[in-house]
């Protein structure tokens, strides 16, 4: 279609995020207790568009990681308190620790690694805060599961484009967008996810 106004071509991003928004307001209500599921909504939609942003511009806007940080950090604390929230939201801000950890932590030292042994970034510091606000307000074990079903997704996509370009790709590949898939369906797809894994 065309826009009304000025005619142009609408693009197939704008119903395609549409979609995906009004989706994840379905599977969070549906899912879960309300003020859980106005988290989780929010969270998708940041998870939307990022994964949009950083396949179109390679970057994760701070205008999103910084303040959802903060927020998980004082969700953590409000909750270990006061309990306002049921999970998957982290219930103890041990549980937010570990998820730092294993989150923001480890793609950190996965990053610092590669760039001491390649002397070149393999891994944008985007994708670190994004994993620091996922392992904070969702804990250890999605941080754990996101950075593996990210990692999983990304290989596939990555050797299947190696392989259709001969060897040469014209463009890096994001991360943010597998990392976003995979807290994605780790928080809303009805999977046993470490039966699954065998974990």
């Amino acid at each position: 279609g065309r826009c009304a106004f000025c005619e142009e071509p609408i693009s197939f991003q704008y119903p395609f995020v549409e979609l995906l928004s009004g989706l994840s307001a379905v599977l969070a209500y549906t899912q879960n207790d309300l003020p859980v599921a106005i988290v989780l909504y929010v969270f998708a939609c940041c998870l939307i568009v990022i994964s949009f942003i950083d396949i179109k511009y390679y970057i994760i806007p701070d205008v999103i990681t910084y303040p959802g940080m903060l927020i998980a950090v004082l969700f953590a604390i409000g909750n270990h308190y006061y309990h306002f929230f049921g999970e998957p939201i982290v219930t103890s801000i041990y549980q937010a620790f570990w998820g730092l950890v294993l989150g923001g932590g480890f793609l950190l030292f996965i990053s610092e690694v590669y760039f001491r042994l390649r002397k070149k970034v393999g891994l944008g510091f985007g994708d670190i805060k994004l994993m620091t606000m996922v392992g904070v307000l969702f804990g250890p074990a999605c941080a754990y599961y996101t950075i593996f079903i990210g990692s999983f997704c990304g290989s596939i996509i990555g050797v299947t484009l190696i392989l259709l370009a001969r060897g040469q790709m014209a463009r890096p590949l994001p991360f943010g967008p597998y990392l976003a898939l995979g807290a994605y369906l780790y928080l809303f797809a009805p999977i046993d996810w470490q039966r699954l894994m065998g974990i």
